[in-house]
């Protein structure tokens, strides 16, 4: 219990991160903690009730402010510097016994505080009595207040759980951006071709162009030497004509073109002429028919025919209204579809398209490629042809390459230059075409 003429300043708990608050309020024979921004009230103990004031700034005792400076607490000095004593409470009582708020006799010193009443206890650290033993600590006898400090460990064990999952969460989307990467890489590498596994694939040569498998044979070569046509290796027309020398593709309407032998020209190299004349043909059934253009084409009919196989053709394609060049392969039994439409060109258009043409319906899996300078210098079309898969290349560049519906038929060469549009300045142009290489792949169980 306090001196009398001496008033304590309530006792407060500060904290760096939420600066003072009052402090918390202990009840019950186990302690209960409860944090309070009000009066705080000392809870039953075995030797009596503590009490401990409010500070000056809420609803407490008025008689003991909390002073500014570290002096008594319990002197309030006047403007005068006199010393008058200790202000007399508002209730009245007895300054010199205090009355307790529960009616106990107010002449025993409370064991709560721990003290003498006969001597103060001042702030500054001073041993006033007799050493004490320490007082056990609450927290070994009674559960924990609420404080932040309790807090802090579950929400460290939230965090490094977040932490954690965030890692797994972060390696699994890698690990499916590699496997994504691995497969694209995989799909767009060239195919392993047919056969056995130790079989390599096409060879990119150092002039950038594809080259076929190492272990492929040369089956047929000609750069169309000296100023004839081999006859014995090249047709003029197609097979199925019902009025030969002259010839068209009856399969397509939009073709405006009568084939016929005086327009293919050797001279080193291959030219097939398109020209807007005036032609006397026949139709499908052999009733004669005018045709507004004239031009040229050859196939290795008569003698190259392949089931897989790597083929290459240097060429230049014409551009200009109406011309339809195209290089081709289509079955030698005389059957349709399938079709391996390597190169077609349209008009003047900026793209060129390779085509596999399949199915009743003459379903279509297509590649389109840019291609502006189709018409200038040479340029390589190759087509890779195994049992499992088409691919096809303009130069070094991919336009075509597909697992699906696989032509399993032997197939003949086709070179032309048709013509779509009978209106005035359509069919007029030349095909160039420098060489003509074929690659069979060796014997296999697979390809015989």
């Amino acid at each position: 219990m306090p001196r009398p003429g001496v008033a304590f300043r309530p006792v407060t708990l500060s904290s760096e991160a939420d600066g003072p608050r009052q402090a918390p309020r202990v009840g019950g024979a186990e302690g209960t903690v409860e944090a309070d921004n009000g009066t705080g009230t000392g809870g039953t103990t075995s030797g009596g009730t503590a009490s401990a004031g409010t500070s000056a700034q809420d609803s407490g005792n008025p008689s003991a402010p909390a002073p500014e400076d570290d002096g008594n607490p319990g002197a309030r000095l006047p403007e005068g510097g006199a010393n008058p004593g200790p202000l007399p409470p508002e209730d009245g009582s007895d300054l010199g016994l205090p009355q307790p708020e529960d009616g106990g006799d107010s002449g025993l010193p409370q064991p709560g505080d721990g003290g003498d009443p006969d001597l103060p206890l001042p702030e500054d650290g001073g041993d006033p009595s007799p050493p004490q033993a320490p007082a056990p600590a609450v927290e070994s006898t009674r559960p924990h207040a609420p404080g932040r400090h309790r807090r802090r460990r579950p929400q460290a064990r939230k965090s490094s759980r977040r932490r954690l999952h965030g890692v797994l969460t972060a390696l699994a989307a890698f690990l499916v951006i590699v496997t994504v990467v691995l497969v694209a890489t995989t799909n767009g590498a060239p195919p392993a071709p047919t056969g056995t596994a130790q079989q390599p694939g096409p060879v990119a040569e150092p002039d950038g162009q594809i080259a076929p498998p190492p272990n492929y044979k040369l089956a047929f070569s000609t750069d169309f030497p000296g100023t004839a046509l081999d006859t014995s290796t090249w047709a003029q027309c197609y097979p199925w004509s019902p009025a030969p020398p002259g010839c068209s593709n009856f399969g397509n309407a939009d073709e405006r073109e009568w084939y016929l032998p005086s327009q293919v020209h050797v001279d080193n190299g291959l030219a097939l002429v398109a020209q807007r004349t005036p032609t006397q043909g026949s139709d499908e059934n052999g009733n004669p028919k005018t045709y507004t253009c004239r031009s040229g084409m050859v196939t290795t009919y008569p003698s190259v025919h392949l089931k897989y196989g790597f083929v290459q053709v240097t060429a230049r394609l014409p551009f200009g209204k109406g011309l339809w060049p195209a290089i081709w392969l289509i079955p030698a039994d005389q059957s349709w579809p399938p079709e391996i439409d390597i190169v077609e060109h349209w008009d003047t258009q900026p793209t060129a398209r390779a085509t596999l043409h399949y199915g009743k319906q003459n379903s279509q899996q297509r590649g389109t490629v840019n291609f502006t300078d189709a018409d200038k210098g040479w340029h390589t079309y190759t087509l890779y042809w195994t049992q499992s898969r088409i691919t096809i290349y303009y130069d070094n560049q991919l336009a075509l390459t597909t697992t699906a519906h696989i032509p399993q038929q032997t197939m003949y060469l086709l070179l032309d230059l048709a013509d779509e549009n009978n209106t005035p300045g359509s069919c007029s142009g030349t095909m160039y075409v420098k060489s003509v290489n074929i690659w069979k792949p060796p014997p296999t169980p697979a390809t015989g």
